[in-house]
């Protein structure tokens, strides 16, 4: 007689792969955003007063032609 709906240690091990190569993939993708972030400037929006941007969390712009 054969089981059915029982999960072999081959099926977790399976999904454990994917999970972690998901996890690895994520990472990568997190990596080269950063690397892109830092080669254009972009993360130096606020200076040296980060992560309180003037003080603040979202700072407000000083007039609309900021926005």
């Amino acid at each position: 007689m054969k089981q059915q709906g029982v999960s072999g240690p081959m099926v977790v091990n399976r999904r454990f792969a994917r999970y972690a190569w998901g996890v690895v993939l994520l990472n990568i993708v997190v990596i080269v955003w950063g690397a892109f972030v830092r080669a254009t400037g972009s993360g130096a929006g606020c200076g040296d007063n980060w992560p309180l941007c003037q003080g603040e969390v979202i700072p407000r712009p000083e007039s609309i032609e900021t926005v």
